[in-house]
C-alpha cells in the first residue's frame, strides 16, 4: 500500500506526544481521608493529619520518597528499562509518616 509508512509515521508521533505527558507512579497503599484529614499507610491505623495549638493549624499528610533500587529488588531493572524504551518516566516511591 503507497502512502502506509507516512501514515504510520505521522500516527507513531502522535502516539510518542501523547505518552511523552505520562508517568508511571508506583506507590505504597495509600489512603487519604480530605474531609477528616487522616490518612494510613498499608493498611494500618488511620493517622490525624491536622494539629492545631495557639499558634495555629498545621496539615501534614505523609512525605513520598524514592525507592532506593536495593528497595526495588528485581524490579529496579524492569523499572528501568522501562524508562529506557519507552520515555515514560517511572516513579517508585513509599509514603513516610512526617
Amino acid at each position: 500500500l503507497v502512502g502506509d509508512d507516512e501514515f504510520i509515521a505521522y500516527q507513531l508521533q502522535g502516539e510518542t506526544e501523547i505518552f511523552g505527558r505520562f508517568t508511571i507512579n508506583l506507590l505504597d497503599d495509600l489512603e487519604i481521608d480530605f474531609d477528616t484529614h487522616e490518612y494510613r499507610i498499608k493498611g494500618s491505623d488511620w493517622i490525624n493529619a491536622l494539629t492545631a495549638d495557639d499558634g495555629g493549624v498545621e496539615v501534614n499528610f505523609p512525605t513520598l520518597v524514592r525507592l532506593t533500587d536495593d528497595e526495588l529488588g528485581t524490579l529496579a531493572p524492569i523499572v528501568k528499562q522501562i524508562t529506557q524504551k519507552t520515555g515514560i518516566p517511572v516513579h517508585a516511591v513509599r509514603a513516610v509518616q512526617s
